[in-house]
Formats: structure tokens, sequence, C-alpha cells
């Protein structure tokens, strides 16, 4: 009996994991994939790579399309907000948002913050860290790279508070109640 229950129990786990699915969450609020930052002009999804869909300058999901959301520099959401496209590890680690903003705390162009620096751990700034080395198989600059950080783009507007669209919605929601 028990080891028709360990069968089982392994089959239950692992089966899922055999058919290419994984047990991590959907993303809904990170929905737009805009390829993987990385130097490597030979991967499919890289930016570096001039006939990919992540490279092309006209590409709607292109990084270097300046008449898209995510390439203009008109859309101040995006180049300097909060909702600029974030980029995740191949592991799964937040390492900062990809925007020109030199004061922002998660910005990437910060010197002196946590993602910007070249001295973080979590930045791809810095040259001996794990996702900033030459020489890192998650790194985005390295030209090899085989699990460079992914770039994500919220898709909708974030004001403060995740899962909040129109923070006109939360006033009406608490003058809802007011008596005058």
């Amino acid at each position: 009996m028990k080891k028709l229950l360990a069968i089982f129990i392994t089959v239950v786990l692992f089966l899922p994991l055999a058919f290419g699915q994984s047990e991590e969450k959907e993303r809904s609020w990170l929905d737009d994939y805009l390829g993987r930052l990385s130097k490597n002009k030979f991967a499919p999804d890289s930016t570096s790579n001039k006939f990919g869909v992540y490279d092309s300058r006209f590409s709607p999901k292109s990084i270097k399309n300046p008449f898209s959301i995510y390439g203009s520099a008109a859309q101040s959401e995006f180049s300097s907000g909060y909702n600029s496209p974030q980029i995740r590890g191949a592991d799964g680690n937040y390492l900062g948002r990809l925007n020109k903003n030199r004061f922002g705390a998660d910005s990437i162009s910060n010197p002196f913050g946590r993602y910007g620096s070249k001295f973080s751990p979590d930045s791809i700034n810095n040259p001996y860290g794990k996702y900033g080395s030459p020489y890192s198989p998650y790194s985005a600059t390295n030209p090899y790279a085989t699990e460079a950080p992914k770039i994500y783009a919220p898709t909708v507007p974030q004001y403060g508070m995740p899962g909040l669209s129109d923070p006109g919605s939360l006033l009406d929601d608490l003058w809802e109640d007011t008596p005058y």
C-alpha cells in the first residue's frame, strides 16, 4: 500500500513537469513580453538580434522602435515612470526598471541605486555580478548568454498600488459613503 501511495504521489507531482508544464504562476500583471536584454546576436528573442522581433525598429513590441509605446521617449510613463518595462532574471529575480530616470529607485540608470549601481549584486551594470558579468550565462552583457534577463511591460498603469488601474475609482469608493 505504501509503494502504491509513493508511486501515485510521484506521478501527480512530476507528470506536469514531464510534459513541459511549469509550476510557475501566470504573470497577469506583466503580460507583454519584450524579449531578453542580451548582447547575444543569435538568440531569437534577444534585443541585439538584428533579424529578430525585439530588435526591429518597426516591431510594435521592440524597445528600439521610436514609434512604439515601449521605445518612444514621448511616452513618459514608459520612459521614466512607474510603468516602464521591468527586467527579471531567468531565476525570477527582479532586476529593476528599464528607463533613463537617473533618480528613480528602481531604475537601472540610477548609478547610486540598487539596480543601477556597478557594485550591487542585483545590477546588470555590475561587471563582476551574476547579471552583468561578460562571462555569466545569466548576464545581459555576455554575447553568448543562454539565460539572459527578460523584459516585461505592465499592461495596465499602476498608480502606486498593485491592481489599481484608475486612481479615480479609489476616490469614488472613498466618497461613496459620505452623507453630503
